[in-house]
């Protein structure tokens, strides 16, 4: 299983749990809302003595509603995202990792975030009062 480490917490990424821990490449963005404006922050993240599991400090600003977008990397054309809604206190209100809906042979499996489920998020947490970190 993967893990994200989101300071003080460590999330299971479960994105595409391997029988034994790998160390898939990790990248991701804070996305946030400020004052009506859009902001797209690129995260780093620092590997720890476990593999597969990363550290990603807070790298956004306190003001505004927040998301992170993390994204591991398996192969070519072969990512996974979890999308991690954070609170105004910088806890984690919510993880989920896409999938495809439609049924076959591909069901269940993870797709790409889509920015646009991003930002209708952002703009209904910042319309309703919620102020994340």
């Amino acid at each position: 299983m993967m893990y994200l480490r989101a300071l003080p917490l460590v999330l299971p990424l479960a994105l595409l749990a391997p029988a034994a821990p790998v160390a898939f490449p990790v990248t991701g963005t804070a996305e946030g809302l400020v004052n009506g404006s859009r902001r797209s922050i690129p995260l780093t993240f620092t590997t720890t003595s476990r593999t597969g599991v990363y550290a990603v400090a807070k790298q956004w600003p306190n003001d505004g509603v927040w998301t992170l977008v993390v994204t591991v990397t398996q192969g070519r054309n072969d990512t996974v995202s979890a999308i991690v809604d954070l609170s105004a206190t910088g806890d984690v209100m919510a993880m989920r990792v896409p999938l495809r809906e439609r049924s076959g042979e591909h069901a269940g499996l993870p797709v790409a975030v889509s920015m646009a489920e991003v930002e209708a998020s952002l703009r209904a947490r910042a319309g309703g009062g919620a102020r994340g970190r």
